[in-house]
């Protein structure tokens, strides 16, 4: 097991981390356990001042392969590779700081299991996620065997009428966006529809000079968020329940397109289906599905 200075050192390679504010505490003897703080940021706010969804999910994402790689024998080992992330939000979190406690559900000679939680200032949970790991990328060559050529004519598309229609709602999600996100622009929205473009820049990358896991989820969250925001008749509040990703293969040296669907809505629940490919190379980079839920402010 590495030291927490060992820990720190390496994670301070890791632009997504510093962006996020998080860093290593403590190892705990149950389990093992590794505690992450995670001080108050405004830049990790959503627009209604609470916890962005999609950084409380890279939080807790980034506590988990903390964990993983802290169980190596050697510093010079492997950096894990991550393949799935489930996460489903308790509670809001406020303008304070936060941890995660981090425990490791399994090991194996391949994969490792996470389960790891979100603590506000009360001791209360906030949040709760499992990672799965591959312990070492293999180095295998990534296929998508069932990939269209050019899988963005495949997805839905809006109308030339909604386009306008939502014109002013894009441009309120790029205002937003532009100081909460850089290089972050909401290309179009429809009935139930959003697209997003991620551009690659330095402060979204790993500790492999990657494109974050973290930074994936965000894009997912917003993406998704704005699809079910599209079917809302009043904005007046707006939460992520849950998320599910399969993260299919890194991501780097490219902007990222996020192309989400709302499937199903129900008194301003709905399920939406996020998937996120590379602008250039159009590879399916991850894909998952969002759980948000729009309220009218008086409610």
């Amino acid at each position: 097991m590495l030291d927490i200075p060992v820990l720190k050192t390496r994670y301070a390679a890791d632009a997504w981390g510093e962006r996020l504010g998080a860093a290593p505490l403590a190892w705990h003897d149950a389990a093992p356990l590794l505690e992450v703080e995670l001080p108050f940021r405004p830049s990790n706010m959503n627009m209604a001042g609470r916890t962005h969804g999609g950084m409380l999910a890279s939080f807790l994402h980034d506590a988990a392969k903390l964990l993983v790689w802290g169980q190596a024998e050697s510093e010079d080992a492997a950096l894990p590779q991550t393949l799935d992330f489930q996460i489903a939000y308790l509670a809001g979190g406020g303008r304070e700081g936060l941890s995660a406690r981090a425990t490791l559900s399994r090991r194996t000679r391949e994969f490792s299991f996470v389960h790891v939680e979100a603590i506000n200032a009360a001791g209360e949970c906030i949040a709760r996620a499992q990672v799965l790991f591959r312990n070492a990328p293999t180095g295998s060559a990534v296929t998508h065997p069932n990939q269209p050529q050019d899988p963005f004519t495949a997805l839905a598309q809006p109308s030339e009428a909604a386009l306008t229609r939502f014109g002013p709602m894009v441009k309120l999600f790029n205002q937003a966006m532009g100081r909460a996100h850089p290089g972050c622009t909401t290309e179009w929205m429809g009935d139930g529809l959003c697209r997003m473009r991620q551009d690659d820049i330095p402060e979204h990358r790993d500790w492999n000079g990657q494109i974050s896991p973290g930074q994936i989820l965000t894009l997912l969250d917003n993406t998704g968020g704005g699809a079910g925001c599209s079917l809302a008749d009043d904005l007046g509040m707006a939460v992520t329940l849950s998320i599910q990703t399969a993260f299919c293969e890194p991501a780097a040296g490219e902007a990222l397109v996020a192309h989400a669907t709302s499937l199903r809505r129900e008194d301003g629940l709905t399920h939406n289906l996020v998937q996120i490919f590379g602008a250039e190379s159009l590879r399916l980079k991850a894909f998952g599905t969002m759980t948000h839920l729009v309220r009218p402010s008086k409610r």
